[in-house]
């Protein structure tokens, strides 16, 4: 059995993933292989993201998150459905002629 150091960023960000999922860094890396080799075996392309369980994408979502810019789709929602609306139905009634 051979001793492997981890510094810099991959250090950190096995810390990181090990302290908000509660466990220890050697059972991350465990899963990380087991789950890599276990695509490998299979024929998958093992760059291609995997979530398992809601838990997985709901981290994956706090690490990426999406910014709309603040659509405020709620309160413009009379104004959207008097204008956006209506020209829809205009167009739909001239496409029909």
């Amino acid at each position: 059995m051979a001793d492997i150091t981890i510094t810099g960023e991959m250090a950190e960000r096995l810390q990181n993933l090990a302290r908000s999922t509660h466990r220890p860094v050697e059972e991350v890396l465990q899963e990380a292989l087991t789950h890599y080799f276990r695509e490998e075996d299979s024929g998958h392309d093992v760059t291609e993201v995997q979530i398992a369980s809601f838990a997985d994408m709901a981290r994956v979502a706090r690490e990426n998150p999406i910014n709309a810019g603040d659509p405020d789709i709620a309160e413009r929602s009379r104004e959207i459905l008097r204008d956006e609306y209506a020209d829809y139905l205009l167009k739909r009634l001239q496409d029909g002629e």
